[in-house]
């Protein structure tokens, strides 16, 4: 039986959990999701919670640890929040694409490809009857060559041999690729294997919330972030050139990753 709402849902994941003896502070130990964010779950409260897919790998974790049949949870959590038809406004329904006219483009072409045949075939033709009025023993007339002043002084005219400002030596080193420690110069650098939701946080402020896609890459300067990724397995993080390997637990969600690591908590 599907769930009818938000807070339904919630209820049924509380029950469950409740059922079995499981307390929340050991879910949010051992998905490493904040207990806050869980709560919120349990409650219906998604407004509370960060993107659907982000809330997708808490309920995947949060029913493998208490022995929920995941499949059938994560199907209940689609139907609740698949967007209704009624909501999607109606000039979208309406709207369908043109199709780009060709003709005047075939058109253009053909004109373009007659004219140049029509030069090719006429040109000759013309050259030719221009020929035929002149007379073949009349001699060509040659431009007698300019005179040369011999004494001018070229001093200064011809290019130094110097070293020019500016230029690039020739030992100087290759640029680094994009991405590369010659290219980026950063703390904190998250690289996108696979597509994958990314969310990083300096103090207070998001300086980071969007899809990292497959190739793209994310640079940031500072002592301390804190970083939440849809897929720990799609990403590569690095920390003043060195590599961190996301923690693992509560399934492809890592929620609440404090960079850098406190002592201990490094994998």
């Amino acid at each position: 039986m599907m769930e009818d709402s938000p807070k339904q849902f919630g209820d049924y994941l509380k029950r469950e959990r409740l059922s079995r003896g499981i307390g929340l502070e050991e879910v949010a130990r051992a998905t490493k999701v904040r207990r806050v964010k869980l709560e919120a779950l349990e409650e219906g409260d998604f407004d509370k919670l960060p993107g659907a897919i982000f809330v997708k790998g808490y309920v995947q974790a949060y029913s493998h640890y208490i022995g929920l049949d995941e499949n059938s949870i994560l199907t209940r959590f689609a139907e609740l929040t698949r967007e209704p038809e009624s909501a999607i406004p109606p000039y979208l329904h309406a709207a369908q694409p043109k199709r780009a006219k060709i003709w005047p483009y075939l058109l253009l072409v053909f004109l373009l490809v007659g004219g140049g045949i029509a030069l090719w075939w006429f040109l000759p033709l013309v050259r030719d009857a221009g020929r035929a009025g002149e007379d073949p023993n009349r001699p060509m007339a040659t431009l007698a060559p300019p005179p040369v002043d011999r004494n001018i002084d070229i001093t200064g005219f011809l290019p130094e041999t110097g070293e020019v400002e500016g230029a690039i030596p020739d030992d100087a080193p290759e640029s680094g690729a994009e991405g590369s420690p010659a290219a980026v110069n950063a703390d904190l650098s998250i690289a996108a294997t696979k597509a994958c939701w990314v969310e990083v946080r300096k103090g207070e402020e998001q300086v980071a919330y969007r899809l990292l896609e497959k190739g793209e890459s994310l640079h940031f300067e500072g002592e301390h972030f804190l970083v939440t990724l849809g897929n720990r397995e799609a990403v590569t993080v690095t920390w003043k050139g060195g590599r961190l390997v996301p923690p693992s637990g509560g399934g492809r969600v890592v929620d609440g990753w404090i960079i850098p690591p406190e002592r201990g908590d490094a994998p």
